[in-house]
């Protein structure tokens, strides 16, 4: 017939010597604390990628269409006043602080196109493009009558037809920026969230650990403790000469061996006596 299982229970623990007792109960709670360090290592690699996120994606793209929003803030300045300026040099500046703008945005463009990875993302980036695109044409409609010397061509254009496709524009891009913000908001909301669930579990398990060691300390302190006060009894009763006391025990541990050995001294002093 096949074997059963042993099981330790609490009187064969009892029967343990005493250094398998301490070890076991080291060992407990060593394993306890070996759990919390895990689950520790574990729950922080989680908070890095929760951060690498925040930092290097979500803030990043912020960062990137705070820029876009900006540049196009410069080139309405810049196309402003290339229709109100009249010398050529200061038109020519202006010509360039606009190329130089759109040559920054575009490169931004091309970076959040290969980043954006929400649909929302995407579909609010095509939209800035497109707006983009209209409001480009008219600046080059500006750029034309500024050099061509068409002071109120351009300055009709800037304040009549140009500003409804400006503000579409920057509106577009606004709502890149908002959506940015609330992806950025929402990740660093998650990692809070991470860092104090996983405060409060290491709080538990070490709390737990805590009350198990302090559990295995009591019961191991007492199944030790325990016979040795009742062998010191023993010893104390026929160190008084009275030997009719009955010494006897179960146990199989080293306390259970001195109580024996009492047991046969008390007996062998009782037949001599």
């Amino acid at each position: 017939a096949p074997s059963r299982p042993t099981y330790i229970t609490m009187a064969k623990f009892g029967d343990l010597r005493i250094g398998t007792r301490l070890a076991i109960g080291f060992g407990v709670l060593i394993a306890a604390l070996l759990f919390v360090a895990a689950f520790g290592r574990l729950t922080l690699g989680g908070i890095d990628r929760e951060l690498h996120l925040l930092v290097n994606d979500r803030m990043v793209k912020v960062e990137q269409v705070e820029s876009l929003k900006a540049n196009a803030t410069t080139i309405a300045q810049a196309v402003r006043d290339l229709a109100l300026v009249r010398e050529w040099e200061r038109k020519q500046a202006e010509v360039e602080t606009i190329m130089a703008a759109r040559k920054a945005n575009g490169e931004l463009y091309q970076a959040l196109d290969a980043s954006l990875n929400t649909d929302r993302g995407r579909e609010l980036l095509a939209a800035a493009v497109k707006a983009r695109d209209a409001y480009n044409a008219g600046i080059d409609k500006v750029i034309e009558f500024g050099k061509a010397h068409m002071a109120d061509d351009a300055i009709a254009l800037v304040t009549g037809q140009l500003r409804p496709v400006q503000k579409a524009y920057l509106d577009s891009l606004q709502a890149l920026v908002v959506f940015q913000r609330e992806l950025a908001e929402q990740a660093a909301g998650e990692t809070e969230s991470a860092v104090t669930q996983a405060g409060l579990v290491m709080l538990g398990t070490a709390l737990a650990a805590g009350l198990v060691g302090a559990g295995l300390a009591w019961f191991v302190t007492g199944s030790i403790t325990g016979p040795l006060r009742q062998a010191v009894a023993v010893a104390e009763t026929v160190a008084r000469g009275d030997l009719s006391q009955r010494i006897a025990s179960t146990r199989r541990d080293e306390t259970g061996q001195l109580l024996a050995a009492l047991a046969r001294m008390n007996e062998a002093l009782a037949t001599t006596v």
